[in-house]
């Protein structure tokens, strides 16, 4: 893993583990990545709340790991309470080897943490495998990007927008093949 230098006017992502022998620090794992890497923390959660076949369940993770099931979400600790530098928010995104490899992927495709949230992160797991996915404590789950937040003045507008460009429709309306 590597481990960036601050530069001068880099923000700062502050990192609070609520058990300081639980995960390690999230860390980028090449010196060009985008985003860094988050780990499941079992060490102080002693059940996972969990929904299959739309009833709620709660799993014991007394083995430090957890069985996702098939079409079953999760929500997995990652044992962090970040504390976002102003102006900030923080991205979580799946990892593209787990969903390729397994189907299991962020239910909510991209989870955004802001700038105000100030509990535990944690990880909005879904499996849409065939196959049950265990994690294990400290298995990367997803990956971190800390972005400027760009707030706009919403404001409302008394005449239906008028269509500005030659486009056509909306889904798939663009084609595959253009």
């Amino acid at each position: 893993m590597i481990h960036h230098k601050r530069q001068e006017n880099t923000p700062v992502l502050g990192c609070y583990r609520i058990n300081c022998d639980g995960i390690k620090l999230p860390k980028y794992a090449t010196e060009k990545s985008a985003c860094f890497d988050i780990h499941a923390d079992f060490s102080h959660q002693p059940t996972i709340q969990s929904y299959y076949n739309d009833e709620k369940i709660k799993t014991n993770t007394e083995t430090n790991s957890f069985c996702l099931r098939p079409q079953e979400r999760a929500l997995i600790p990652t044992g962090l309470v970040f504390h976002m530098p102003e102006g900030y928010s923080l991205r979580l995104h799946p990892r593209s080897g787990l969903a390729w490899k397994h189907g299991v992927t962020l239910l909510n495709a991209e989870g955004i943490i802001d700038e105000d949230y100030y509990n535990e992160t944690f990880a909005l797991m879904y499996n849409a495998g065939t196959s049950d996915f265990t994690i294990k404590h400290g298995d990367r789950i997803c990956q971190g990007e800390v972005v400027k937040t760009n707030i706009v003045f919403i404001e409302p507008i008394n005449s239906e927008p008028k269509q500005t460009t030659d486009r056509a429709g909306g889904f798939g309306s663009t084609g595959v093949n253009k």
